[in-house]
């Protein structure tokens, strides 16, 4: 009996360990298919995030060249209009047959 009940504490000492190893390896085989998966969503957000900040960084600089475009025209126009009568009629492009330096 002593020999039976050795044997079958040796069996149940090894299946125990058996389980603990097969536990741990299932354990660590999760947590690198959820630490790849955490990774992957994270390469995904920074992603998005980067192209967020490329359309709004090229939305900000369209409102600066409007921004500045409006102020041009408004200031030309304020010009126009404050200019000596002898002034206003000609065009931009008075000096256009001649040289400047």
């Amino acid at each position: 009996m002593d020999g039976t009940q050795e044997v079958r504490r040796e069996a149940e000492e090894s299946v125990r360990h058996l389980l603990e190893k097969v536990e741990r390896e299932a354990e660590e085989a999760a947590r690198k298919r959820a630490e790849d998966q955490i990774r992957v969503e994270s390469d995904r957000i920074r992603v998005q995030a980067q192209k967020r900040e490329e359309r709004v960084r090229e939305a900000t600089e369209d409102e600066i060249k409007a921004s500045v475009s409006k102020a041009r025209r408004e200031a030309e126009a304020a010009a126009e209009e404050t200019a000596p009568s002898w002034l206003r009629g000609e065009s931009k492009a008075s000096t256009a047959g001649y040289r400047t330096f």
